[in-house]
């Protein structure tokens, strides 16, 4: 808010942007999401990698690439004039008061979002031992690799305003190569994507039979403002 009491929308940058300036989701930001997602130690330290109390200890032998933009989605509806040739659009905002769980006066702001829809393409290298789609280590390696990413398959949070719903991506196809050193031919490679889709498929219904309920939680958006009531919030507070 200015001297004279007028209110200012406060620019606040959410949206990463690569080289090209077009949104991205940064390696380090997808790669620590997937560790977090992780619950099997032993597959933290050997494809994350891991630093004992002596600040030693090994690099992971999972690279993750940085995801471009591939494809955008118009922005909502109710937001006609603040849509951007990129897919992004700006949302205004008010700030909550944390001790009154009410809007903080003079605390407007506004956040930069990108549509749901968009499509993002990345890369991840597993570096590995294995000499050719026969070599029995192969499956190992796929499932191994297939747990780590399942969490993507039923859709990951990310980045900012999670609790709002914001920041969900979700792994919707998947190309696989492997690439090996033949001593007499050279470098060869072959289509494993097969392959790395059964793993995926085992290790959703993996998930699907140990994982807890999920609680889902509803957002309500409106074209203007509404209030919601609710009879009993005072024997709950």
């Amino acid at each position: 808010q200015t001297s004279d009491g007028e209110d200012i929308l406060v620019e606040v940058a959410e949206v990463s942007r690569d080289a090209r300036s077009l949104p991205c989701i940064p390696a380090t930001t997808l790669k620590g999401a997937l560790r977090a997602a992780c619950k099997d130690e032993s597959l933290i330290a050997d494809l994350f990698g891991s630093i004992n109390a002596k600040d030693t200890g090994s690099a992971g032998r999972m690279r993750v690439g940085l995801s471009t933009l591939k494809s955008k989605m118009a922005a909502p509806d109710w937001l006609p004039d603040a849509s951007q040739t990129d897919g992004t659009f700006a949302r205004p905002a008010t700030a909550i008061d944390r001790k009154r769980g009410a809007v903080a006066a003079n605390k407007l702001f506004r956040s930069t979002s990108l549509a749901a829809g968009a499509g993002f393409r990345g890369s991840i290298e597993l570096v590995t031992t294995v000499q050719g789609p026969n070599d029995p280590v192969l499956r190992t390696e796929l499932r191994h690799l297939a747990h780590v990413l399942a969490p993507l398959q039923q859709g990951l949070p990310l980045g900012k305003r999670r609790r709002h719903g914001d920041g969900r991506i979700k792994l919707v196809a998947v190309e696989a190569s492997l690439v090996w050193f033949d001593p007499t031919e050279g470098y060869k490679e072959a289509d494993i994507s097969d392959l790395l889709g059964q793993a995926l498929q085992q290790a959703q219904k993996s998930i699907e039979a140990t994982s807890p309920p999920v609680i889902r939680k509803l957002r309500l958006v409106a074209e203007t403002m509404y209030t919601t009531a609710d009879p009993d919030i005072k024997n709950r507070l």
